[in-house]
C-alpha cells in the first residue's frame, strides 16, 4: 500500500468544512494542488508500463501546429505588415524567426487550462511542426508519395488575396458541362416550349457564350472585353451533375466556384479547351470594381436579364481585409491511385510553411524529390543542414542529370493540412528513428476531433495512412458536434462570440461543464447552444453527496438501503463499462442518475456505500478514504488517487431484483408525492398527516409497505395509508383523447 509520507505535507489533502459552503471551483483547485504534490499523472503512466499499449491522437493542438496563416496573422498584426510585398522587403528570414519566436506563446496558457479542465497530457513531449525532425518525416511522406506516381503538378481552386498577389483577370466560360438525364424545362412556363430535352441530347450543340473568346465564334455582338472569335463551344457530359429537377445545367469557368473547385477547373482542360487570361479592357482590374463595366457590356448587347443586389456571407483576407476570391492558381496535389481527380492539395501560399522537397530545372522537366537531410546534403554537396525552412534552403541547388544546370526548389510551400495528417509519422521521425514503437502503436486505438475535422484533419489523415500502409489511421474514432454560441452561430475565433473559457470554469467548475458536455448532444456529433447555468446545475445534486461523506461517521449497517445502493454502484459500473467502451460516451454517465436516485434525506444512504463515491470527483474519493480498513502489508495497490484504482469488476451478489422492484415502487411513490406537493403550494417542509397510496397490485403494495419509513422521511408526512379499495379511496377515472393516436383520416374529416 503507497501512502503519502509525514515528509510530504503538501500531499496531505485537507478535509472540507462542513459548516462551509461547498464551492466547487475551490475545491476543485485544491484537488489540483494534491495531483500536482503527488505526482498523479507521471505516477499513473509508471503503473502502466509493462502493460499493452493504448495509442490516441489527441487534438492537434496538443502537438503544436506552428506553421500556417494563424501564426502569419498574428506577426502581420504585431508589425503592421499589409502584404506580400512588405514581407518581401522585411525578408523571409527575419519574418520567419518573428513567427518561430510567438510560436509557442500561449503554450502555458494551454497548459494552466487543460489542467484546470483535470485532463492530464504530456505537454513536455509535445511534437511541434516546426521541428527538423517533423518536417523531415513530412519530406519521406511526400516522397513515398511520388514514388508512388501519386505527385502531380496541376490547377487548384483556392481562396485567393488578390490584394497580397496578383489581381484576378476576367476570363470566359468556354464549356457548359451537362448532366446525362434530367430533362430541360421551364419551370413557370413563361417561355413557349419547343420539345423536352434529355441533358445528353444536348451534348456536341453549338451554343453562343456570353463572353466570346478568341477560341469561340459568335452570331452576336462581339464583346468589348474579348477578342474576335473563331468557334462556337459546346456542352459537355460531366458525372458530378447533382439530378435535381431545377438544376440541370452547370457552368463550369477557369474560376469556378467553389462547390465543385477541383472538378470544374479540371473540365476546360480536359476538353482540348485551354484556359488563357486574355482580356482586354478589363486587364488589371479588381475583380469587384469589374461589376458595373461588366453589367453594362451585357445590357448594351442585350445578354442582361436580371440585375441586383444579394447580401450573403463572404470571406476576407486575414491580412488586408479585402474580399477573397476562388481562383484556380498553380499547385502540387496528391491524387488516389487510378484518379485523375486530385485527392489533398499539397501546397499552400504561405511564407512560413515547410517547403516542398523538389528541385526542378527551368523548363520543369527534371524533377527531384528530396525525402530526407542526408539525401539534400549527398544531392547537393552541402552539409551541416539543420533546418529546413525556406529561409535556409531555398539558396542550396542540386546539379542537373540531364544536363540543365543546376535545379532549384520549388516555390511552393506544403498546407499545413498535409503536415498535420502526416502527424503519426512524423512525431515519431519515422522511419528515421522508433520505426518498431510506431508500428507498434500504428493504427491508433483512439481519436477524438470536431465534427468540422471531417474535411479537414480526418479527412487528411485517412488518405495519407492509405496511400502510405493500406490501412485507416485510427481503429475507434469518435466525432464531437460543435458547441453554439448563445446566438446559435458557430463560435468563431474572428467573431471573438464565445465566453472565455477560464472564466466558466471559475464560476461554475470544470466538473459542472465536463457532465454538462457528455450528457449533451456534443458527443453525438450534433450541435448544441452554450448555456451557463445548465452547467452547473448538472452538479447541484453532489452537493448533499458530500456533506454526507464530510459530516456522517462510518458504521457498519445490512440495511436495505444499504443493498440498493451497492445495486445501483454495481448496474452503473456495468452500465459505464458497456458504454464508454465502445466509445459511445453519450449514456455512459448514469453516476448523475445514480445520485438522482439517492434520496436526499436518508443520513445512512452515502457514508457506507464506499464503492458509490468511488465514482465521484477526487474530493468525494479523499473523503471517503478514511472510511477504508487499513490495507494488508502485501497489498501493493496505490491508494492515494482514484484514478491509482482499477476500474472496479461488477459483484453480480448485488443485483437483487426483489430490492430493484421494491425501489423502483419507492421513487414511483416518491415521485408522485412531490408533484402532489408542488400542485398544492406544499413545500417539503410543511409536514403532512397522511398519504394514501392506491394501487390494484398487492405485489406493489407489499413494495411500497417494506420500505414505508423511508417514503415518510422524504415525504415528511406521517402516516403511510395503502390501498387498492377504489370506493374507500374515492378513485374517479377520467377519459382524454389523445389527438396523435387517431386515425389520420379522421383528423381530416374533422
Amino acid at each position: 500500500m503507497v501512502e503519502a509520507t509525514p515528509k510530504d505535507p503538501a500531499a496531505a489533502f485537507g478535509e472540507h468544512e462542513v459548516t462551509a459552503p461547498f464551492n466547487f471551483p475551490t475545491e476543485e483547485e485544491k484537488v489540483i494542488r494534491y495531483w500536482r504534490a503527488i505526482d498523479a499523472f507521471k505516477t499513473s503512466l509508471e503503473q502502466s508500463k509493462g502493460r499493452k499499449p493504448f495509442s490516441f491522437y489527441d487534438d492537434r493542438r496538443f502537438g503544436w501546429d506552428c506553421h500556417g496563416l494563424p501564426v502569419e496573422h498574428e506577426i502581420d498584426k504585431k508589425l503592421g505588415i499589409k502584404g506580400k510585398e512588405d514581407v518581401m522587403a522585411m525578408g523571409i528570414d527575419k519574418y520567419n524567426a518573428e513567427c518561430r519566436a510567438i510560436v509557442m506563446t500561449y503554450q502555458n496558457e494551454w497548459r494552466d487550462t487543460v489542467e484546470r479542465m483535470g485532463r492530464w497530457i504530456d505537454f513536455d513531449n509535445g511534437y511541434k511542426t516546426m521541428d527538423i525532425n517533423f518536417m523531415e518525416s513530412v519530406w519521406w511522406v511526400f516522397k513515398t508519395l511520388h514514388q508512388k506516381g501519386l505527385v502531380y503538378q496541376g490547377i487548384r481552386v483556392m481562396p485567393y488575396s488578390t490584394a497580397c498577389t496578383p489581381p484576378f483577370q476576367l476570363r470566359g466560360w468556354s464549356r457548359l458541362p451537362r448532366g446525362p438525364d434530367p430533362a430541360v424545362t421551364d419551370p413557370k412556363g413563361q417561355v413557349p416550349k419547343a420539345r423536352d430535352l434529355q441533358g445528353k441530347d444536348l451534348v456536341g450543340i453549338e451554343y453562343e457564350p456570353i463572353f466570346p473568346t478568341s477560341t469561340t465564334a459568335s452570331r452576336a455582338v462581339p464583346s468589348a472585353f474579348s477578342p474576335t472569335p473563331t468557334s462556337l463551344p459546346t456542352p459537355v457530359p460531366v458525372s458530378y451533375t447533382r439530378l435535381l429537377p431545377s438544376v440541370t445545367t452547370i457552368t463550369a469557368s477557369p474560376s469556378p466556384r467553389r462547390h465543385h473547385p477541383r472538378r470544374d477547373a479540371s473540365q476546360p482542360s480536359r476538353r482540348g479547351r485551354p484556359i488563357h487570361q486574355r482580356g482586354s479592357r478589363l486587364q488589371g482590374v479588381h475583380v469587384k470594381e469589374a461589376d458595373k463595366a461588366i453589367q453594362k457590356d451585357l445590357k448594351a448587347r442585350g445578354r442582361l436579364i436580371v440585375q441586383a443586389t444579394l447580401s450573403h456571407q463572404y470571406p476576407f483576407c486575414w491580412r488586408s481585409g479585402t474580399p477573397l476570391i476562388y481562383k484556380a492558381i498553380p499547385s502540387w496535389a496528391d491524387s488516389a491511385a487510378g484518379s485523375p481527380t486530385p485527392v489533398t492539395g499539397t501546397s499552400a501560399g504561405t511564407d512560413t510553411g515547410e517547403p516542398h522537397p523538389l528541385w526542378a530545372s527551368d523548363d520543369m522537366e527534371e524533377v527531384v524529390c528530396v525525402g530526407s537531410v542526408e539525401e539534400l546534403e549527398k544531392l547537393s554537396g552541402v552539409t551541416g543542414i539543420n533546418d529546413l525552412h525556406k529561409d535556409k534552403i531555398d539558396h542550396i541547388t542540386i546539379p542537373s542529370q540531364q544536363g540543365k544546370g543546376q535545379l532549384k526548389r520549388v516555390e511552393e510551400v506544403f498546407d499545413c493540412w498535409f503536415e498535420s495528417g502526416s502527424m503519426p509519422y512524423a512525431q515519431a521521425h519515422y522511419p528515421f528513428e522508433n520505426k518498431e514503437k510506431f508500428e507498434k502503436s500504428f493504427p491508433a486505438d483512439f481519436i477524438s476531433e470536431g465534427l468540422d475535422q471531417t474535411r479537414g484533419w480526418f479527412y487528411t489523415l485517412l488518405i495519407l495512412a492509405t496511400h502510405l500502409f493500406d490501412t485507416a489511421p485510427w481503429k475507434n474514432l469518435i466525432v464531437s458536434g460543435l458547441v453554439l454560441a448563445a446566438d446559435g452561430k458557430k463560435m468563431s475565433k474572428s467573431l471573438r462570440n464565445y465566453p472565455d473559457p477560464n472564466l466558466l470554469i471559475n464560476q461554475y467548475g470544470a466538473d459542472a461543464i465536463r457532465l454538462y458536455l457528455i450528457n449533451s448532444p456534443v458527443v453525438r456529433a450534433e450541435t448544441c447552444a452554450s448555456r451557463r447555468k445548465a452547467s452547473r446545475k448538472s452538479l447541484l445534486e453532489k452537493d448533499h453527496a458530500i456533506k454526507f461523506v464530510y459530516e456522517n461517521k462510518a458504521q457498519q449497517s445490512t440495511n436495505v438501503m444499504d443493498r440498493w445502493i451497492l445495486l445501483v454502484a454495481s448496474r452503473s459500473s456495468s452500465s459505464s463499462a458497456r458504454k464508454w467502451l465502445p466509445t459511445a460516451l453519450h449514456g455512459g454517465t448514469s453516476l448523475g442518475e445514480l445520485i438522482d436516485e439517492l434520496p436526499t434525506d436518508a443520513p445512512d444512504a452515502l457514508p457506507h456505500s464506499v464503492v458509490l463515491h468511488a465514482f465521484l470527483t477526487e474530493n468525494l474519493y479523499q473523503g471517503l478514504r478514511k472510511f477504508l480498513p487499513a490495507a494488508a502489508a502485501e497489498d501493493k495497490e496505490d491508494y492515494r488517487s482514484v484514478h491509482f484504482l482499477s476500474f472496479p469488476e461488477v459483484n453480480e451478489s448485488y443485483f437483487d431484483p426483489v430490492i430493484q422492484r421494491q425501489f423502483k415502487a419507492l421513487q414511483s411513490v416518491v415521485e408522485l408525492g412531490r408533484v402532489i406537493r408542488v400542485n398544492h403550494n406544499l413545500p417539503i417542509r410543511v409536514p403532512l398527516k397522511e398519504l394514501v397510496v392506491f394501487h390494484t397490485d398487492q405485489e406493489y403494495l407489499k413494495d411500497v409497505e417494506s420500505l414505508s419509513d423511508y417514503i415518510k422521511e422524504e415525504l415528511n408526512v406521517r402516516d403511510l395509508v395503502l390501498s387498492s379499495d377504489e370506493a374507500k379511496c374515492g378513485v374517479r377515472f377520467k377519459l382524454f383523447a389523445m389527438a396523435r393516436s387517431r386515425p389520420q383520416t379522421a383528423q381530416g374529416r374533422r
